[in-house]
């Protein structure tokens, strides 16, 4: 007598997991059903963008969201990139890939801290300084660019100006930068949001404390003078919420319309 033996296979972990999602869905359905009430909407897809701020500013929608199940925050962030300089990261080819297999409902982009460099449009080419007017406009074709990616795909995008900074000449190249956005980031579904007196004296100068969320005065920049601490990121997030909010309850009516 010939002996069969059989293998059984111990089902992944990812698999394991994905069942049991499914089957939690299906029960909280069916509780919803029986209970006469509907399911509550899946959340809205915020993806953000950019370097280090723009890191900051996702942990801060990210908390934002422990507390709002209405959100989902995708962080894309690149600490020390900028779009200035393709060969470290091309932030235009990024975003282009991103959007050809996912669709948030809005995006957020915050760049600048690592763009005040020459920029070279081709391998061992000449370098062509910042702040010259053909620098200035390479940049401003980079930013057309990946608005253009945002726009063709329907995609709304807040722009994040860069604070004012404590050291002045850090703080002149990024007001020479957010000019250079408010000039660029226009039209239909583009938002330009300055920031740069978002936390400030009563002077309008660089401040490294101030009020907190909860009103208690408190560090809200860093040591560098550049960055934000956590609640000078909260502050920021708040601020964000209320634009993506507003283009949220926009966007609701023309859907409704487009299905109807």
């Amino acid at each position: 007598m010939r002996l069969h033996l059989f293998t059984i296979r111990r089902p992944s972990r990812h698999s394991m997991i994905r069942s049991f999602a499914i089957l939690a869905f299906g029960l909280l359905s069916l509780a919803a059903a029986a209970t006469g009430r509907a399911e509550p909407p899946a959340p809205r897809i915020i993806a953000v963008f950019g370097d280090s701020q723009a890191q900051g500013v996702a942990g801060a929608l990210q908390r934002m969201a422990l507390h709002d199940r209405g959100i989902h925050v995708v962080d894309k962030s690149v600490p020390g990139t900028s779009i200035s300089q393709k060969q470290q990261l091309d932030w235009a080819a990024t975003i282009e890939q991103f959007l050809a297999t996912e669709h948030p409902d809005v995006a957020v982009m915050m760049i600048g801290g690592n763009d005040r460099l020459a920029m070279r449009t081709e391998a061992g080419g000449h370098p062509i300084a910042f702040k010259t007017d053909a620098w200035k406009a390479i940049f401003a074709e980079r930013l057309t660019h990946i608005l253009k990616s945002f726009a063709d795909a329907h995609v709304p995008v807040v722009w994040l100006g860069e604070p004012i900074a404590r050291e002045p000449t850090y703080s002149g190249d990024m007001a020479y930068l957010n000019g250079i956005y408010a000039e660029t980031v226009t039209g239909p579904g583009t938002t330009w949001m300055p920031l740069w007196d978002i936390v400030t004296d009563e002077t309008g100068a660089y401040a490294a404390y101030g009020k907190g969320l909860d009103g208690e005065t408190k560090r809200l920049r860093l040591d560098d003078g550049v960055h934000f601490t956590p609640a000078g990121y909260d502050i920021v997030a708040q601020k964000l919420r209320t634009q993506i909010d507003g283009i949220l309850s926009a966007a609701a009516p023309a859907a409704v319309a487009a299905h109807s």
